[in-house]
């Protein structure tokens, strides 16, 4: 007996279109690869060979989004910078967040799917290798290169915005040099 598609896709849905979000950073990409995702493992999940459909379909997402990210140019990195020292403090949070994003967005599709599954989603290693298809030493080795590179990415982000306001690397602003007699 199948799954009923109807549950399937209520308890489903907007889980799979966060986490396609996520993985890709744009709603509408994310919301056709998860129609797409759904309507592939449709047959599938109606004849109930699946035996987890949460995780199933976010392995289908994420095989759609590296697929369409294997068929596209490399992005330009840095589309949007925003530097923390010039936003208001009521949208602090909304920088930190656009800049962690775009962050992560700058890492290889490989290592972003495992960021995600690991820190938004909270899977365990196990778990994260088992929706990834992945053997979790390499799980583990693409983690160990994401947060290494998003270190690199957010450290360059606040030396930059130090450099562009004034500040020096622990945020204090530098007084101006004196001029020499």
């Amino acid at each position: 007996m199948g799954q009923d598609m109807d549950s399937v896709y209520r308890s489903e849905s907007d889980g799979l279109l966060r986490f396609a979000f996520l993985l890709c950073g744009d709603r509408e990409v994310a919301e056709d690869a998860v129609a797409a995702a759904i309507a592939m493992s449709l047959p599938k999940l109606k004849r109930g060979s699946v035996e987890d459909p949460g995780r199933y379909l976010r392995r289908a997402v994420a095989n759609r989004l590296i697929d369409r990210r294997r068929k596209r140019d490399v992005i330009a990195r840095g589309q949007r910078r925003v530097l923390v020292s010039e936003a208001a403090p009521l949208d602090q949070i909304v920088v930190e967040r656009t800049v962690l994003a775009d962050a992560i967005h700058a890492l290889s599709s490989g290592q972003r799917a495992v960021i995600v599954c690991r820190f938004y989603e909270s899977m365990s290693v196990a778990e994260t290798a088992e929706v990834l298809r992945l053997p979790e030493g390499t799980v583990k080795s693409r983690m160990s290169r994401a947060l290494e590179a998003l270190s690199i990415i957010l450290t360059e982000d606040i030396d930059t915005a130090g450099a562009q306001s004034g500040a020096d690397a622990n945020g204090l602003e530098q007084p101006d040099p004196q001029p020499a007699d």
